[in-house]
């Protein structure tokens, strides 16, 4: 493999929807409204209305969550941090970095500084993995990382 030099005005760039998109029929929605129903109609029966209200709630969320489709966003390595569309993370603020590597879609998975802060998960064309990983590697350090289990969850369901 040839080593690559990047000067520190450097940019790598690229361009992918922000999750895979899975659209969803009219029993997927009607599964969401029964379980919703029978949740309510618990919470209702165990004399529980505020749990019949955020269950409702979070019901509404949850499908509007699902209709939304996911935008074309511009993803960057820059000298000073990672860019994701309009959000800039300096390499400061983070901790490692991982490339879970795939035939079809990789992810660039990157842990945070703080403890309780969400891994970014980002979409990586499997063209771009060895470039992406030299040019994380003078910034971070590579550490093994796996999409945590309810993001994988949530893929499942179609998020």
């Amino acid at each position: 493999m040839e080593q690559q030099h990047f000067s520190p005005h450097d940019t790598l760039l690229w361009e992918a929807f922000e999750y895979n998109y899975v659209p969803k029929n009219a029993d997927w929605y009607w599964g969401v409204a029964f379980v919703t129903l029978i949740l309510v109609g618990a919470s209702i029966a165990f004399n529980n209305i505020l749990l019949a209200g955020v269950l409702a709630v979070g019901a509404v969320v949850f499908i509007l969550n699902a209709i939304k489709k996911p935008r074309y966003m511009k993803f960057s390595l820059t000298p000073r941090g990672v860019a994701i569309g309009n959000e800039f993370h300096p390499y400061s603020a983070l901790r490692s970095f991982y490339i879970e590597e795939s035939e079809d879609s990789s992810k660039l998975i990157i842990q945070p500084q703080k403890k309780l802060s969400l891994y970014l998960i980002i979409p990586l064309e499997p063209a771009l993995e060895y470039e992406a990983k030299l040019y994380l590697l003078r910034f971070i350090p590579e550490e093994e990382h796996h999409e945590p289990l309810m993001y994988k969850i949530m893929e499942r369901f179609g998020f």
